[in-house]
C-alpha cells in the first residue's frame, strides 16, 4: 500500500439483478441479502434505508439505461462509466445519459477472466476501516479514479473515445478471425 498500511478491509458486496436480468445493481454495505431476482425498486429501497453504496451497472448492456427511474438517483452513488467486461476497450456509449440523470461515473472490471484485465485504479483520500466508512467515502466522492494512469476525464474526450472504439473493433475482428480459423 502507498500509505504503508499492511492490512486490508474486505467489504462484502453483491450485484442484484431484476427478474429478467436486465438491470444490475452492485451494492456494498447492506446488512443482509435482499433476495434473488427481485424488482429493482426493492433493492433501491434497501440501499436508501441502510445508506449503502450502490451503482447502476453496465447501462448499455441490454439497454438497461432505458429502464432507469429518476427517483433511483437519490439512493445510487453512481453508474458504471466503463465496465471492461461489457463495454470492452471503450467507455459505455450511454455515459452522457447517465450523468444527465445526476449519477457519478465509476470504473468497474466485472472481472471474470484475464481477458477483462484493465488498469483501472480507485484511490481513497483516507482509510476506510469498515463497510460504512467505505460507503461514505464513495458516496461523498472522496476518491480519485484513473485509467492507464490518466484521470478518468481523459476517457470523456471524443478523440480518445474514437481511438478506444477502434481498438475494441480490432480486438473483436481478431477474435472472430481466430474463431473462424479454429472452426475450419
Amino acid at each position: 500500500c502507498e500509505n504503508g498500511s499492511t492490512h486490508a478491509v474486505l467489504i462484502p458486496g453483491i450485484e442484484y439483478s431484476d427478474p429478467d436480468n436486465v438491470v444490475h445493481i452492485p451494492t456494498w454495505g447492506l446488512s443482509d441479502f435482499v433476495g434473488a431476482e427481485i424488482p429493482t425498486q426493492e433493492v433501491i429501497d434497501r440501499i436508501a434505508a441502510e445508506q449503502a453504496f450502490a451503482v447502476f451497472a453496465h447501462p448499455a448492456r441490454r439497454n438497461a439505461w432505458e429502464r432507469f427511474q429518476s427517483e433511483w438517483a437519490n439512493a445510487l452513488t453512481g453508474y458504471e462509466f466503463w465496465n471492461r467486461k461489457t463495454d470492452g476497450f471503450a467507455p459505455s456509449q450511454r455515459w452522457q445519459e447517465m450523468e444527465a440523470k445526476g449519477l457519478k461515473p465509476m470504473l468497474a472490471l466485472d472481472y471474470h477472466s484475464d481477458r477483462q484485465r484493465m488498469p483501472f485504479v480507485l484511490r481513497f483520500s483516507g482509510e476506510a476501516a469498515n463497510a460504512p466508512q467505505f460507503a461514505q467515502f464513495l458516496r461523498d466522492g472522496d476518491f480519485k479514479q484513473s485509467i492507464f494512469g490518466a484521470p478518468l476525464g481523459i476517457a470523456r474526450n471524443p478523440v480518445t473515445q474514437a481511438g478506444l472504439r477502434v481498438v475494441e473493433s480490432g480486438k473483436r475482428w481478431v477474435r472472430r478471425s481466430q474463431a473462424k480459423r479454429s472452426a475450419d
